[in-house]
């Protein structure tokens, strides 16, 4: 995913949820999709992957 992924995956997230929250909805979901999100802008950080792709390849 990468760092730019995950960002809009967590944006994404928050608008899905900001917006179900003003309809008078809680979806479940959005906050799933935050934490997918954080987790892939974290590994992205680590991997120095920015815009998803191949970034940085470790070898064993």
């Amino acid at each position: 995913m990468g760092v730019l992924g995950g960002v809009l995956m967590m944006v994404l997230g928050a608008v899905w949820f900001v917006g179900g929250l003003a309809a008078g909805y809680i979806f479940f979901y959005a906050p799933i999709l935050c934490v997918i999100g954080l987790v892939a802008f974290i590994k992205g950080i680590i991997d120095g992957n920015v815009a998803g792709g191949g970034g940085r390849r470790r070898r064993y």
